[in-house]
């Protein structure tokens, strides 16, 4: 299994305050795990719009752990490690909530840039 090697969360937060950890941490995990999306549906960028929308739809409905089961099934498919930083915030409902609005932001501009 590939592993995403990124810095300590809880290091992050503390030296630099939740925001800009979760902005961080966001930016050195999203594009792996969209690219690991892409990959298994081919490329399909209909398919990289649907998993966007859901992302998405499920943070407006504030379904913080329904959005990391998500990406736990994706890191599975993927045969990637689930990420430490994903594990370290799910117990901290204003970590999982930064993080996870930092995560749809970056899939939505990865998705704007590079499938539409």
């Amino acid at each position: 299994m590939e592993e995403i090697r990124e810095p300590n969360y809880g290091n992050l937060k503390e030296a630099l305050g939740a925001g800009n950890a979760a902005n961080i941490t966001s930016a050195l995990l999203s594009s792996e795990l969209f690219d690991d999306f892409m990959d298994m549906a081919g490329n399909d960028g209909e398919s990289a719009k649907t998993f966007v929308e859901l992302m998405s739809s499920l943070m407006d409905k504030s379904c913080y752990a329904e959005m990391l089961s998500v990406l736990a099934i994706l890191c599975a498919v993927a045969e990637r490690d689930y990420p430490e930083e994903l594990k370290a915030v799910a117990d901290s409902p204003l970590d999982l909530k930064a993080l996870m609005g930092e995560m749809v932001s970056d899939f939505e501009d990865i998705l704007a840039q590079e499938y539409e």
